[in-house]
């Protein structure tokens, strides 16, 4: 009997702890900063947050504790490469974030609010957050961060009796869904400029709605691409950002330009300019349209861009 005490506390001691996630409090989140990889949350039996990840080959060997008093399902976002966003409930009702700069965890931080659900957190554009909760008076009620600043609290109405789900599919676009008083799937969305009403979906909802992107993830569009321009574009793609370098002619291009922007389920909106290296000088904005692996196409373009499809 001592060896076999002896040897339980050798084998804690070797995998570390990880016993307060053998079993989860509540549903876990997840999300993704780059090719390949993946940062999974949930709320272990110690109500604090615990964070596993795969790296694109492996998983981290162990749960890693991030610490905190959680009375609810973490929400996960990504705006930016090797960037995250956590975002829970605490034990004061309000909502509180964490997030990984790229080199550390921070501290957590308290953003109030009164929160009668799990947060959920959706990102359209770099340095952009919109979280959602379901308020004390059953409403959906929203707050933003813009790159420099956090709102205050935002009510969209509704009468909800689930957390809410969020999903951005394009730059300046949210799609938030709930379960309503009649238990069916309920709509509401930002168009760039103000909030739809409520749209009914119908049938019975008997959960919380998690919503994905159209088409789901973007496929790797790294590679060298020739465009209908004439030109030759040479791609590089991190996470959810886009560069390029296209070119006219390799010796004598009569232009030349770069361009870097964000993948947001099967669009890239970016920001274009020629370089000295041609003799045309302009600049503009592209929104590009994913049809494949291997085709894209402008539906939008200013700035005098000539090309409209993209293939390899």
């Amino acid at each position: 009997m001592i060896l076999a005490a002896i040897f339980a506390l050798l084998l804690i001691a070797a995998i570390g702890p990880v016993c307060a996630v053998t079993t989860f409090n509540d549903d876990p989140t997840a999300s993704s900063w780059g090719n390949n990889r993946l940062d999974v949350f949930v709320r272990g039996t110690d109500s604090a947050l615990w964070h596993k990840w795969w790296d694109g080959s492996t998983w981290s060997s162990g749960w890693e504790n991030l610490g905190g008093v959680l009375t609810s399902s973490p929400g996960a976002v990504s705006w930016g490469y090797n960037r995250v966003d956590v975002f829970v409930k605490g034990t004061d009702n309000a909502l509180w974030h964490k997030w990984w700069s790229g080199s550390a965890w921070s501290g957590w931080e308290s953003l109030g609010g009164v929160l009668t659900s799990a947060p959920t957190v959706s990102s359209w554009g770099d340095n952009r957050l919109d979280v959602f909760v379901k308020g004390t008076d059953n409403a959906l009620w929203h707050k933003w961060w813009d790159g420099s600043s956090w709102s205050g609290w935002e009510s969209l109405g509704g009468g909800l009796t689930s957390a809410p789900a969020a999903v951005s599919w394009d730059s300046n676009r949210i799609d938030v869904f709930v379960k309503g008083n009649d238990n069916a799937l309920w709509h509401k969305w930002w168009d760039g400029s103000a909030w739809s009403g409520w749209e009914s979906l119908g049938a019975d909802s008997v959960s919380t709605p998690t919503p994905t992107p159209p088409g789901g993830s973007a496929a790797s569009l790294e590679g060298v691409w020739n465009c209908d321009d004439g030109g030759k574009y040479y791609l590089r793609q991190l996470g959810d950002t886009l560069w390029w370098y296209g070119e006219l002619d390799p010796y004598t291009p009569n232009w030349s330009n770069v361009a870097r922007g964000k993948i947001i389920g099967d669009t890239v909106q970016m920001d274009w300019a020629d370089v000295p290296k041609g003799s045309i000088m302009q600049n503009g904005i592209l929104k590009l349209k994913i049809i494949s692996s291997n085709e894209f196409l402008a539906e939008q373009k200013t700035g005098g861009f000539a090309g409209s499809r993209w293939t390899r």
